[in-house]
C-alpha cells in the first residue's frame, strides 16, 4: 500500500466513523474477531454511532479478514 492510499485511507476512515449518524440505509456489519489486517473495534464504533433502526453487527469470533 502506498502512503497516499493509506492517508486517504485514514481520512475517509474518519470521516464515516464521524458521520455513521447520517447512515439511513439499514445495513449489516461482519468481522472476524481475529482479524489482524483490520481492528474489529472499528467495525463495533461504526455499529455504535449509527443510529439507523434495522442496522446488525455480527462479530464472529476468532474468524479473520472477509469472514
Amino acid at each position: 500500500m502506498s502512503a497516499r492510499f493509506y492517508t486517504e485511507w485514514q481520512t475517509a476512515d474518519s470521516e464515516i466513523l464521524a458521520r455513521a449518524a447520517e447512515i439511513k440505509v439499514p445495513f449489516l456489519a461482519t468481522h472476524g474477531s481475529g482479524d489482524l489486517i483490520i481492528d474489529s473495534a472499528a467495525t463495533e464504533e461504526l455499529d455504535r454511532n449509527a443510529t439507523v433502526t434495522g442496522r446488525k453487527l455480527t462479530v464472529y469470533p476468532d474468524l479473520y479478514h472477509e469472514p
